[in-house]
């Protein structure tokens, strides 16, 4: 089993060193203002002589703000279009980062951890693994992966408002899959009824499936927020973990009809809607309207893509590849983000 690198002796030694020379780059610092974060021009990221800055500030930290400024140049392709599956495969292939190789790896698994650090977390948000610490554009990302329409639609919730999430849950359902080693985190055992011989890997599918049966608690109190919690992890079945497994079998294969039968179970067995109902049915039947707020076959869509690239990743022989999977089994290849 893969685990996440740790960086932490790196970063100490690295902050002693900055510590003693912080006089020396205050105006670095300065300068570094203001080129990234979007202070100065956007191609800033990409054509900048970065390696002009005293070699004391070359650090993950750096290399980190440089994939951020990345992003955004990737993302904001027009006023009108917000790319996601692109900003996200420059962060693997684009050579910006070739040159910080040490901090952001040069294999498929190191630039994921890589990427997985910098996306981590959500403001407000108390659960470990997530990862949307950084917004994503939709307007690239495949139909079958985009339940904005949802929002719109079913749940008057603003579709807009919730589309960067799509990127973020991919890279949630990846890191449960990467290092699922986070179910032994102390707290999340202490809460959740999480029997003592059941494997890491079968919790965080636990958590990932009945994510899409029972929806996220909103802002409500803390308690609410674990009760719900609490009833995401114990509404997946082992019938639903077999129907996830078999659905990763027949994306495998490029088998989506039958993918989407097993997916569809899952949700029919939270009280949703019959096998037969899927999206294009719903524009002239209301099946599809109990749906509960987050929860969709489009998420569960990408649960499965995340567990596939987890599973393929030792397949691939550079960052390149990798990224390259990330445009074809996620992008729109309509889309002038992937043009």
């Amino acid at each position: 089993m893969r685990h996440r690198f740790s960086f932490s002796l790196i970063s100490l030694l690295l902050t002693l060193c900055i510590h003693c020379g912080s006089e020396q780059t205050k105006d670095v610092d300065a300068k570094q203002d203001a080129v990234i974060g979007g202070r100065g021009p956007k191609t800033d990221c990409l054509y900048y002589d970065w390696e002009a800055y005293d070699p004391i500030l070359k650090t993950r930290g750096l290399a980190k703000n440089i994939a951020n400024c990345l992003v955004s140049y990737a993302r904001d392709y027009s006023d009108d279009i917000q790319c996601g599956v692109e900003a996200l495969a420059r962060l693997f292939d684009h050579p910006t980062l070739s040159r910080w190789l040490r901090f952001v790896g040069d294999t498929p698994e190191s630039r994921l951890d890589f990427v997985l650090d910098i996306t981590a977390g959500r403001p407000g948000w108390d659960i470990p693994g997530v990862h949307y610490a950084i917004e994503f554009g939709t307007d690239d990302i495949a139909e079958a992966f985009n339940d904005t329409w949802l929002y719109d639609d079913l749940w008057d919730a603003g579709g807009a408002d919730f589309a960067y999430r799509q990127i973020g849950h991919f890279l949630t359902g990846v890191h449960f899959a990467f290092d699922p080693s986070l179910a032994k985190n102390l707290a999340l055992r202490t809460l959740l009824p999480i029997p003592n011989n059941e494997d890491p890997e079968t919790t965080v599918l636990r958590l990932m499936v009945g994510h899409e049966k029972i929806p996220d608690p909103g802002d409500v109190s803390f308690a609410q927020k674990i009760g719900s919690y609490i009833e995401q992890y114990k509404s997946a079945s082992a019938e639903d973990i077999e129907a996830f497994e078999r659905a990763l079998d027949y994306d495998t294969e490029n088998q989506g009809s039958e993918r989407d039968t097993e997916l569809l179970k899952i949700l029919a067995s939270a009280g949703y809607t019959s096998e037969e109902c899927n999206r294009i049915d719903c524009a002239t039947d209301p099946c599809l309207c109990d749906w509960k707020h987050g929860n969709s076959l489009e998420d569960l869509r990408l649960d499965i893509k995340a567990y596939r690239f987890v599973r393929e990743l030792s397949l691939f022989s550079d960052t390149q590849e990798a990224a390259d999977w990330i445009r074809e089994e996620l992008g729109d290849s309509t889309s002038p983000c992937l043009q």
